[in-house]
């Protein structure tokens, strides 16, 4: 069985090992140092997280503090964390546990601490403390108002740090065997970082206790701390892309730093990969995270998405490292090198969890196999990386994992451990290589807890340099491989299925759940020819296509030169005319198998120029009939070559072509015929005469109306066949009431039902159309504007003002309307104006929603689009906005509607409580010259909606989310948006604490939006 050496496991039976320098179970290194120490007794209990002020007025700087506490855990996710603040918003860690770093559930801390035992001078503001599934009880803190004289603070500070992480290694080894659980802890580049260094890495992620010190081993994560055996399938049992094709082809781990910045070393680690896989060498190229950060839009040091980092990569490309150096800073784009040395652009991504891959082990493996790396994350530690591979662990897997003082080891898996059957999945993270095994972690997880976990799509491109996809069979198995994406031009002869392991002979191509096929059978004979159809003396190239590694090759080829060959690829000669068989025999040490092709190879008399002629069915016809013309050339053209002026196709390249000639005339006919020895051409001078065909023509006509009012007007057309020369109209009630016009225009002044008879001729006759009762006169009936009025006793319209006229208006009272037609506004056509509308009450100031239409196309009502000029939402006050007349609009008088109704938009026609409706004239003139136009630029609206905040809760969310929102006005909205970008959910608010059933969505985070007029709120919540 072959060793896992990169899976960074340590068994549980060997949790007895002893790490240098970790034995001591006291607790050295936690305790309070400084001189004038004085104690304050607080004996106050906190179930949640809280923040005290024990400082005001008695201290302004202190060098420790440390605390007396009791706390009780309730379950192993339990954790306290007392966190020191000064005035400037920095924060020291006072003390931090959990059940792993314990024995038992009830603990005491006694005088205990640890960034703040030695403190440079800091001044305290308040103390912070963070429970999770936790009391705590603290008796009282104890502080130094005084430095130690002659102490070495940064020498200090790092023993301590150390003898507190020799400390916790200890507890967490013990804990973990005691627990059964399957990592090891030791000292990491993550271990020896600060609180407040952590706590920027960290982000908002939510990461397992202890994976600081995570030095190797499994990490459980998901819906438990126990480990799970792996599903029962038929994929491979491992795939690493650390050690495919005897290559590592994943580049080195990096450091994202003090910035939550993983989103963008998750997609930029695939990417880096995926290049070295698509070009099949390793290129190992450092792309720029930075570039991403600054660049993409994806995300900053608080977080981002990977898949909008991906569609950046694909549309615009990611730049190399030195053109863009990492700073773990939100820098601006414009910072980085406008010559990059390289920039790298993807073919797309492939979403898992899509419909192409839904959710499940199988397509998960299948897509890493398929498309290589992926850029992958947990649900629950929030936290993106790239995966490369999964393994089940067996007996005898040797296992890597390292000791506090960073030595490496190995280690058998034993038989029936706890490790034994359990599937883990292989991460790069991106806290660098003295985290982890290496830089990587092994987690065990359920299927349900992977998001934001992205495939690369080929092909891989580089905007600045050549780089050529390299096909190589290392393993001389006859099986090549190319890397990902389609099988290049440049591949020798070979199958089209690629190796399965380039690095080993007797391994062939994958089968469908990634196993490699043995190849410890005879070999299976096949071959090809580049050409099976030649001419005396010509050539034939032979490739061998066997499969199964054959090791020698015995050709035979009837009629050839030479008559056998034992190359692999050999070149053969043919002489004479004649039909001929090739055989191959292959052979590998199991065996031989054995190829006939019967009659593979013709061999054709060589040939002479074509003597070319034609003829055809006719060369006399009529207009819009067919001619089929047949070749009668000789010495066997292999090719045709046909001209047809006049004809329908005008040029053919079949042997036997059928042209249509539609127009009368005499017209040639040219063909040239083509061999392998050359070509000739036959041209025939007027060889088709084609005759005018006259019919008589087929009356028919339309019109552009068949209803009109009294003295409207129709315009007729004439839809008749066969070409007619004259046409003789009849129109009864109609003015004229006959026409010899083609398409001619005629009034109908009086209503009524009238027929309407066209006589259409030609040199060949005529035909008549008579339709009875085709067009309908109605009476002309006045058209008036539809009503509307609001009630204007309490609220109405006082002033409305447009292109420098303003009219002053009272209330209409009880009948909430006022006819103001005699009122004129002057407008020009294509021009912006300010209109102002201004209200009064009586009684309570409301909110009033402003509406204003033009009839625009003169047609009496306000319902075709664009007509409706302004609308205004839920303003007390006078307000100002910009309409347009458009350059479509009717010149001349016509109807302005200007309504005010309270809180909800009026609608143009509608009778309602509280507002008004007044109408005008809008007198719409030629657009004025450009110089004239009003300046509308500056013009804004001067509405005022009062801002909101959203609140979501409870988040997490199992089944319900509430969206209060502190004030309502009636037009909000809200849509959920899933990391994907896509909306899965909409709809309006209705009050200020709105409920929303999620209960449909799949687990995983989403992000609520609400929007009301230009304002958007939005929130983050996670879906259990």
């Amino acid at each position: 069985m072959k060793n896992f050496t990169r899976l960074a496991v340590i068994l549980i039976v060997f949790f007895s090992f002893q790490f240098a320098n970790a034995q001591n179970a006291d607790f050295k290194g936690f305790e309070l140092t400084g001189k004038n120490q004085s104690t304050v007794i607080l004996n106050q209990t906190f179930t949640k997280n809280s923040e005290i002020l024990p400082f005001e007025g008695k201290v302004s700087t202190i060098y420790g503090l440390a605390i007396k506490a009791n706390l009780t855990f309730s379950n192993e996710k339990s954790m306290v964390r007392v966190i020191l603040t000064d005035k400037f918003g920095d924060e020291y860690l006072v003390y931090e546990t959990y059940p792993l770093l314990e024995d038992g559930n009830s603990i005491t801390i006694d005088n205990l601490c640890e960034e703040t035992g030695l403190l440079n001078g800091v001044s305290p503001k308040s103390i912070r403390f963070e429970l999770k599934d936790a009391s705590l009880t603290i008796n009282s803190i104890t502080y130094s108002a005084a430095a130690e004289q002659g102490v070495d603070v940064v020498k200090v500070k790092k023993d301590k740090k150390n003898l507190q992480n020799n400390r916790k290694i200890n507890q967490l080894n013990k804990s973990i065997k005691a627990k059964g659980l399957a990592w090891v802890a030791g000292n990491t580049g993550v271990s020896e970082l600060s609180y407040s260094e952590k706590k920027k890495l960290f982000g908002q992620s939510t990461f397992p206790a202890g994976i600081e010190y995570y030095v190797g081993g499994v990490l459980s994560a998901g819906d438990g701390l126990t480990l799970k055996s792996a599903t029962g399938t038929s994929m491979v049992d491992n795939w690493d892309w650390r050690d495919r094709h005897g290559k590592n082809w994943i580049t080195i781990a990096k450091n994202q730093g003090s910035c939550g910045s993983c989103w963008a070393f998750a997609a930029t680690g695939a990417t880096e990969a995926q290049v070295n896989l698509f070009y099949n060498q390793p290129l190992n190229m450092d792309l720029s995270e930075q570039n991403l950060l600054s660049c993409s839009g994806a995300g900053t040091c608080s977080g981002g998405y990977p898949s909008i980092a991906l569609d950046y990569i694909k549309n615009t490309g990611i730049i190399d490292e030195a053109a863009f150096p990492y700073t773990a800073t939100n820098q601006v784009c414009t910072d980085k090198s406008s010559s990059p040395a390289d920039q790298i652009k993807i073919g797309g991504k492939v979403d898992f969890g899509s419909t192409t891959y839904p959710v499940s082990e199988d397509n998960l493996k299948k897509m890493i196999i398929k498309y290589g790396p992926l850029s992958g994350g947990l649900l629950d530690w929030s936290h993106a990386m790239t995966l490369v591979g999964w393994h089940i662990v067996k007996e005898g897997d040797t296992f890597m994992f390292r000791d506090a003082n960073k030595l490496l080891y190995t280690y058998p898996n034993p038989y029936s451990t706890s490790l034994n059957g359990k599937m883990v999945w292989i991460f790069k993270n991106s806290w660098g290589e003295n985290w982890g095994s290496g830089g990587y972690v092994y987690v065990e997880t359920n299927i349900s807890n992977f998001a934001w976990t992205h495939a690369i799509v080929a092909p891989i491109t580089s905007l600045k340099q050549n780089y050529t996809v390299q096909c190589v069979d290392n393993d001389h198995d006859g099986y090549y491989w190319w890397g990902l994406g389609a099988k290049p031009a440049n591949c020798p002869t070979c199958p089209d299925t690629p190796d399965g392991n380039d690095n080993d002979a007797t391994l062939g191509p994958l089968d469908e759940f990634g196993n490699c096929i043995p190849l410890t059978n005879a070999p299976v004979a096949d071959f090809s020819a580049d050409n099976t159809a030649i001419s005396e003396n010509g050539n034939v190239n032979f490739s061998d296509l066997s499969v199964n590694a054959p090791t020698s090759w015995a050709w035979t080829f009837d009629g050839g030169i030479p008559a056998t060959s034992t190359a692999k690829n050999p070149a053969v000669a043919y002489k004479t005319a004649g039909k001929y068989n090739v055989t191959l025999v292959v052979t590998n040490a199991n065996g031989n198998n054995t190829k006939i092709k019967s009659g593979y190879i013709t061999v054709n008399t060589a040939v002479t120029t074509p003597v070319t002629d034609f003829t055809s069915n006719v060369t006399t016809l009529t207009a819009n009939s067919s001619v089929t013309f047949s070749d009668l050339s000789t010495n066997s053209p292999t090719s045709w070559s046909w001209s047809f002026p006049g004809g329908t196709p005008s040029a053919s390249t079949a042997k036997s072509p059928s042209v249509s000639y539609a127009t009368a005339g005499t017209y040639d006919v040219t063909l040239i015929a083509t061999n392998s020895a050359g070509s000739s051409t036959k041209i025939k001078t007027g060889y088709i005469t084609v005759n005018t065909l006259v019919s008589a023509p087929v009356a028919d006509f339309t019109s552009n109306a068949t209803t009109v009012t009294a003295n409207g007007s129709v315009t007729f057309g004439d839809l008749s066949t066969n070409s007619p020369i004259s046409w003789s109209w009849s129109f009864p009630g109609g003015t004229p009431s006959t026409s010899t016009a083609k398409n001619p225009v005629v009034i109908y002044a009086t209503a009524g039902i009238y027929n309407v008879t066209l006589i259409a001729t030609n040199s060949a006759g005529s035909s008549t159309k008579i339709k009875t009762g085709y067009i309908t006169v109605n009476t002309n009936t006045p058209k008036t504007y539809s009503n509307s009025n609001g009630n204007a006793s309490k609220e109405w319209i006082s002033q409305v003002s447009l292109n420098g006229t303003s009219f002053t208006t009272n209330s209409s009272g009880t009948i909430g309307y006022a006819n103001l037609t005699a009122n004129v506004f002057n407008v020009a056509l294509n021009s912006n104006y300010t209109m102002s509308l201004t209200p009064k009450y009586s009684g309570k100031n409301n909110y009033w929603c402003w509406s204003v239409w033009i009839d625009l196309n003169h047609d009496f009502d306000f319902d075709d689009a664009g007509e409706q000029v302004l609308t205004t939402s839920k303003s007390k006050t006078a307000v100002s906005k910009s309409i347009t007349i458009p350059s479509t609009a009717l010149t001349g008088a016509t109807r302005m509607r200007v309504s005010m109704k309270r809180d909800v938009l009026p609608l143009s026609n509608e009778v309602f409580a509280y507002g008004e409706v007044k109408d005008f004239t809008v007198n719409i003139t030629a657009p004025l010259a450009a110089s004239n136009q009003l300046k509308s630029a500056d013009v804004f609206d001067q509405t005022i909606t009062p801002a909101l905040t959203l609140t979501v809760f409870p988040n997490p969310t199992a089944r319900v989310v509430n969206l209060k929102l502190d004030e309502i006005f009636g037009n909000e909205t809200y849509t959920i948006y899933n990391m994907q970008g896509a909306a899965v959910g909409n709809e309006n608010i209705g009050s200020t604490i709105s409920q929303v059933d999620v209960s449909g969505l799949p687990a995983g985070i989403y992000i609520v939006k609400v929007k009301n007029g230009e304002q958007i709120l939005e929130q983050k919540f996670i879906k259990r």
